[in-house]
């Protein structure tokens, strides 16, 4: 399959979804045109590393102007479903393009109404704190000078691990003083259009309202790390918030009123969903900001088959070693 057959296939998609949504229409998203932004952005930006390899970045914006919060949540579960990563992979293997990571899609409101979408393929700058990797450019040349690995505000590493439900990851490293979990990624004021937060640990929208994912709500708890040490807070939960430890179980009130303060192996549960909680030692911790991309070890992959859902609204769940697993199928980066 060509990458222009990819690029179809992906036009087909989009159409197809937005005749189907009761809130897009084709003034909203145009087909063509993401298809276009894509293909024309990933070339603008494609750099050479190690071997002549070219790679293309993993951070994808995409800039809505003038929406509504409804249409920020449908283009959210869009751009994020399975379907159009699929396609997206797909059309990268086409053509060669490599990645440091798997990608990670941002839809970002914008003030100016009379504007269409537009996509933007970026590199963040070494400069920056962030959890993706960063690297150092010479666009004259058209190279990548150097990778570094992503950086942690805070001194202590944790890992949340999804035991069930429907998350974007199922693996997430906490390296941020706060980190908030919740269903979807943008939480809005239904009123104001005002974006209230961005959640860190985002399990996607379900259709079924008794899902596992439609227990945990959009402003559902954070994780804060304080005083050497990280507390679970309850920040807008409908279904209940707890916390299992050693056979025990400790409800947290559902006002943010204090946190609970969590401990290695602790059983998060959030409405119906579990999470286990990790606190990485200091070793590990080294290993992981200092992994250098190029030598990402398959060693301990789980055998778990992916499933590839087929609606829209199935949105894209993999962790970063299944998705590395998964790249490595499509001939990506090991």
């Amino acid at each position: 399959m060509s990458s222009n057959t990819q690029l179809t296939a992906l036009q087909e998609f989009l159409s197809e979804t937005i005749k189907a949504n009761y809130y897009l229409s084709f003034d909203d998203l145009n087909p063509e045109q993401v298809t276009k932004q894509i293909a024309q952005q990933l070339v603008e930006n494609r750099f050479e590393w190690l071997d002549n390899t070219i790679y293309v970045p993993n951070l994808l914006t995409i800039s809505v102007p003038g929406s509504t919060p409804d249409k920020i949540e449908e283009l959210e579960v869009i751009f994020n479903s399975v379907v159009f990563m699929k396609y997206l992979y797909e059309y990268m293997t086409e053509l060669d393009y490599k990645l440091f990571d798997f990608v990670k899609i941002e839809v970002e409101p914008i003030a100016q109404p009379h504007q269409h979408i537009s996509l933007k393929f970026f590199w963040p700058s070494p400069e920056e704190i962030r959890e993706d990797f960063t690297v150092l450019l010479n666009k004259q040349e058209g190279k990548i000078l150097q990778v570094f690995a992503p950086k942690s505000e805070i001194p202590l590493l944790a890992r949340l691990t999804a035991l069930n439900g429907e998350p974007y990851r199922v693996d997430y490293i906490i390296t941020k003083q706060v980190t908030y979990l919740g269903r979807l990624r943008n939480v809005t004021d239904r009123e104001t259009s005002h974006m209230i937060r961005r959640n860190d640990f985002i399990f996607a929208r379900h259709l079924d309202p008794m899902s596992i994912n439609s227990s945990v709500s959009r402003l559902h708890a954070k994780i804060v790390y304080e005083d050497g040490k990280f507390a679970l807070y309850v920040t807008g939960s409908s279904n209940g918030t707890s916390i299992i430890r050693k056979g025990e179980t400790i409800d947290l009130p559902r006002a943010e009123i204090s946190g609970q303060d969590l401990e290695d192996k602790d059983l998060l549960t959030l409405g119906s969903a579990h999470l286990k909680f990790h606190l990485i030692s200091p070793e590990e911790a080294t290993t992981l900001v200092s992994m250098p991309p190029e030598k990402l070890d398959f060693d301990d992959i789980d055998n778990n088959q992916t499933k590839l859902p087929k609606g829209a609204d199935d949105t894209f769940s993999m962790s970063k070693q299944e998705m590395l697993k998964h790249l490595s199928s499509l001939d990506k980066i090991t």
